[in-house]
């Protein structure tokens, strides 16, 4: 079994509950939880926009 990841910086984002319930039904689909989903929505959405956080 791998070592859990420690993150040390957070952001806190305010949505509609409506957002929340579809990012708790998106994390269960994928088998993970809403805060890993939204750290591979955000990097995705960063990576679209042409940043690559690889390249930082």
């Amino acid at each position: 079994m791998r070592e859990a990841v420690r993150f040390s910086d957070s952001i806190t984002i305010r949505v509609q509950p409506e957002i929340t319930a579809l990012v708790d039904r998106a994390a269960r689909a994928k088998g993970s939880k809403p805060s890993e989903w939204t750290r591979q929505a955000l990097l995705a959405a960063l990576r679209a926009a042409g940043f690559d956080p690889a390249a930082s």
